[in-house]
């Protein structure tokens, strides 16, 4: 859907592509995302922690980020998928 994002740590969401060698997928289809943690053939349950959904996205050509990299708008950095889906405590 344009202009959302899937995060999944789910390798069973359909469509979703690997992106680290540890687990994180990006996309897929959203709407499967719940039969896809009752999934039997999962090595653990999965809950909507898994999962980080983005509305309003904002999506780049490859040239236009790695220009905007270049011009120092956004910095990259490498962040472990643990720290990405980090428990916080929620009020």
């Amino acid at each position: 859907a344009p202009g959302f994002g899937n995060l999944p740590q789910c390798p069973t969401v359909q469509g979703a592509k690997l992106l680290t060698k540890d687990g994180l997928y990006w996309g897929g289809e959203p709407t499967q995302a719940q039969d896809a943690m009752e999934d039997p053939s999962l090595p653990r349950i999965m809950t909507g922690f898994d999962f980080k959904f983005f509305v309003q996205a904002t999506r780049f050509s490859r040239a236009e980020l790695e220009q905007q990299c270049s011009d120092k708008v956004w910095f990259p950095a490498s962040v472990s998928k643990q720290v990405l889906f980090k428990s916080r405590d929620r009020m």
